[in-house]
């Protein structure tokens, strides 16, 4: 076996996933925390973030969720968290960060700090969905100044820019518990609205003093006098009165809690009675989110089954949403399934259309539907306006088509991202998910002007540039262009430092660098490569990581080492350095493969019972490794190549020890069949043919896993060997190899060699013109091929020559002398093996 390419048992560092495909599984989780919160379920956006907070994040990718759970705790009112949270964030200059400091400030009656935060912010560098916050914390700062005109003006502002009904719910909650909070509860102005209440008792202007004079009292810490005034209103208004109803039984529920039992009461009652869209809405985002046990939550399950199934309710469609969000939290994917579809069916004009799909986009990708999410989300990205929102989902639906493996056209739908990218909009991301598109589908050539041309317009960052650098060149190292890749990144990091990027990417990239020499050719500077990599491991930036990866690199770069030396006429030097890894390491991988290149560096050298020696040491030393059995194979290899009786015995009682040791392991078939070809060689014929039939027996099911067509093409010898004069032996043989001659996996070598041996067996049988036929059919088929240059190797030329020589034989012992000198000319127009033989038959026979 060569050592001609680098040993290794696997790519140091690639533990990290982004490596390959920039895909954080967190994503969809906060995805899917994003349309809870969007939906009014800030409890379950709030667990899905902290969920995602919990794995180790990019520093951006933390900062980020950290906020969107910074605005899942305002939705529940836990502003002290909400607070402590920002100030583990170290970006309060940004607009996003600033303005969640003034709704947090403003809510805890902090109204010159909030001020202060919200000044400076341009909200063009908001979301769409944070912006309506911005007007709506001004306008409820002027409301307190009385700039009654300006207040009005934002407040409209934020209810018409508003994203979600979700979100207008929330505003107008907020709106409400303003006014509890700021009503006055002086007792002449109180005591003057009981009388007011009380004169106009059972009118709409009593109505509404009655409200207020609750609200008061609310503000006096008398909560139960209040909700009683309000009770008793409720008994006055008439049927034909349902918003009076539906603002008391709200303000009911919000003066109660809606953690308290008669406040869900209230709420529930809006919902099931009321004919008002928006107090209804209100209502529902109230009551939605509120801690539950088990049985509370099945009978507000009930609750909401009950509001679907009724015609009349005006916010079916809502509410549908609500409880496909509840079943997914349960994990019932089909119930949250059924009713994504259902509302699409129901209401595919529903403002709630989109969250549908994304339930249904984020279910299909945790099953991997990749193709059915990409769907749903390029639904929801035609409706979507241009710029971030749109770019995004385009970037969503890309990594779908990515993670389905149609990588030409997510490649399409990047590069569309990219160019509709500005620079308020950056999308790294989808820049190194291009690049890697082009990789997997083999444009390496695309992947390189891609990449290129994103690091001049300045699209990508230095550590994805770096990642993709690092999959282009293995790429091409991979598609053995390793000059182009050794070209490649030498000539990048001759442009660009290293010193700036992580140490584990570094460290990858300057593996990378010496395995590529080594390939390339370029031995004498892989020690120096490898020592300045060492370096950084053992007292540079590398020092920090893990002690496993550390050993990993480590042994590898050793051993690389080693295997440059060798290469580079230095054994004595390269087995030493191999020594070196076994001492250091022993127990990593790198160590097992030592063995295997000091052996075949050995058996290169003509010292096959060094080098035999050598894999008997491994095999036994590191018997639970999965090279073992690699060793020991290769063990009886050279044992069988040293080539006397007491060596084939030898191999053959190695091979049996790998067939003991490892009854269910890949080496297991060529083992066998190596046991074969020993029996063979020792005469055993008999033996041999039965090893072989077993063989074909054992793995007929395996598909392409094992080159049968050896098993059938080595039972034709063994065949041909005993069969004398054996018309059934010959038979046999004959059979097997026209299953080789059939099968479309055998390689064009073994086909050509059955049709030679086929062709014996029909000279046996005295069958000469089937013989004729069977190496003229070949003739035609393979050697007359246009690309048979580029068709026939080594072994295909050995046996398309050997055939050409018995037909010519044939011909000359049949007396067809100017047929067979035909033959032979091909032998030498093709430049075949035995191409002398051919001359001398072609030369006139003497006189």
């Amino acid at each position: 076996m060569s050592y001609a390419h680098a040993q290794t048992s696997e790519v140091p560092l690639t533990g990290d996933a982004s490596m390959t495909a920039d895909w954080p599984e967190w994503r969809w989780t906060i995805l899917a925390g994003d349309d809870a919160l969007k939906s009014g379920l800030p409890g379950m956006a709030e667990d899905l973030y902290r969920s995602v907070l919990q794995l180790e994040l990019p520093p951006e990718a933390a900062r980020s969720v950290k906020l969107k759970l910074v605005s899942a705790l305002i939705a529940e009112r836990g502003f002290n968290e909400a607070e402590s949270l920002l100030d583990e964030i170290s970006s309060p200059e940004r607009a996003d960060y600033r303005l969640r400091r003034a709704i947090v400030a403003f809510n805890t009656d902090r109204l010159e700090d909030a001020r202060k935060a919200l000044s400076g912010v341009d909200p063009k560098t908001l979301s769409r969905s944070e912006r309506p916050w911005y007007y709506l914390i001004l306008g409820l700062l002027d409301k307190v100044d009385a700039l009654n005109e300006s207040s009005a003006r934002w407040i409209e502002q934020a209810m018409e820019t508003s994203v979600s009904p979700a979100q207008l719910a929330q505003f107008e909650t907020l709106l409400l518990t303003t006014r509890v909070a700021e009503s006055n509860n002086d007792s002449d102005f109180v005591d003057l609205l009981r009388r007011k209440a009380e004169e106009n008792r059972g009118t709409r202007p009593g109505f509404g003093y009655a409200r207020e004079y609750a609200v008061a009292l609310d503000r006096s810490n008398q909560k139960s006098a209040a909700i009683d005034i309000l009770e008793d209103q409720l008994t006055l208004i008439a049927p034909d009165e349902p918003d009076e109803k539906a603002q008391t039984l709200l303000l009911i529920g919000l003066i109660s809690g809606r953690d308290a039992r008669r406040g869900q009461l209230a709420f529930e009652e809006i919902l099931r009675e009321g004919n008002e869209p928006g107090i209804q809405r209100v209502a529902l985002y109230l009551i939605a989110d509120v801690d539950r046990n088990e049985e509370q939550e099945a009978l507000f399950r009930e609750f909401l089954d009950g509001l679907i199934e009724d015609p009349n309710n005006s916010i079916r469609d809502e509410i549908l949403v609500l409880r496909s969000r509840l079943r997914l939290a349960v994990d019932d994917k089909d119930g949250a399934t059924a009713d994504a579809e259902r509302l699409l069916a129901e209401f595919p004009a529903s403002h709630f259309s989109d969250q549908a799909r994304w339930t249904l986009a984020y279910m299909a990708w945790q099953e991997e539907r990749y193709r059915t999410a990409a769907d749903y989300l390029q639904q929801i990205r035609e409706k979507a306006p241009s710029g971030y929102e749109s770019l995004f989902l385009g970037q969503l639906v890309g990594d779908c088509y990515f993670l389905n493996g149609d990588y030409a056209t997510a490649a399409e739908i990047y590069e569309g991202v990219l160019q509709n990218a500005s620079d308020n909009n950056p999308h790294p991301s989808v820049a190194y998910q291009s690049v890697m598109a082009y990789i997997r589908i083999g444009e390496l050539e695309q992947a390189a002007e891609t990449l290129d041309r994103l690091a001049l317009e300045n699209q990508i960052d230095s550590d994805r540039l770096w990642r993709a650098e690092w999959n282009l060149v293995e790429a091409l190292r991979q598609a053995d262009k390793t000059i182009e890749a050794f070209t490649r990144l030498s000539l990048k990091l001759r442009e660009t430092p290293l010193n700036s990027l992580k140490p584990e990417l570094r460290l990858r990239l300057m593996w990378l660098a010496a395995f590529l020499s080594y390939d390339a050719g370029e031995y004498a500077s892989v020690p120096t490569t490898v020592n300045e990599a060492l370096d950084i491991i053992e007292v540079g930036e590398g020092a920090s990581l893990p002690e496993s990866e550390k050993r990993m690199l480590a042994s590898s770069l050793i051993l690389l080492e080693g295997q440059a030396q060798l290469r580079s006429g230095d054994g004595a030097a390269g087995i030493t350095t191999l020594e070196k890894v076994r001492e250091q390491y022993p127990n990593t991988d790198s160590a097992v493969l030592s063995y295997l290149v000091e052996a075949r560096y050995l058996a290169a050298e003509y010292r096959l019972a060094e080098a035999q020696r050598r894999l008997r040491e491994m095999a036994d030393r590191y018997q639970e490794n999965k090279q073992a059995p690699v060793a020991l194979l290769e063990a009886a290899m050279m044992a069988e190549k040293q080539g006397q009786t007491r060596n084939f015995e030898e191999a053959r009682d190695i091979l049996k020890v790998l067939l003991e040791r490892y009854p269910d392991d890949p080496m297991v078939f060529h083992a066998k069949l190596q046991l074969g070809n020993l029996a063979r060689k020792l005469n055993q014929f008999g033996a041999a043919q039965l090893l072989y039939e077993n063989i074909l027996q054992d793995y007929a099911g395996s598909g392409k896993l094992y080159p049968l067509y050896l098993a059938q093409l080595y039972r034709a010898d063994s065949l041909l060997a005993q069969s004398g004069g054996d018309v059934a032996r010959l038979d046999t043989a004959a059979e097997g190899l026209d299953q080789v001659l059939d099968d479309p996996d055998a390689p064009l070598d073994a086909r050509i060699e059955a049709g030679y041996k086929q062709a014996l067996i029909s000279v046996r049988q005295g069958n000469l013109s089937r013989a004729r036929e069977t190496i003229w059919l070949m003739v035609t088929r393979y050697l007359k091929d246009p690309q048979v240059e580029e068709l026939f190797g080594p072994r295909e030329r050995y046996w398309m020559s050997r055939s050409l020589l018995e037909l010519g034989r044939i011909l000359e012992e049949s007396g067809e002398v100017r047929e067979s000198k035909e033959v032979y000319k091909l032998i030498v127009i093709y430049d075949l093996p035995g191409k002398a033989l051919a001359q001398a038959k072609l030369q006139p026979a003497p006189t």
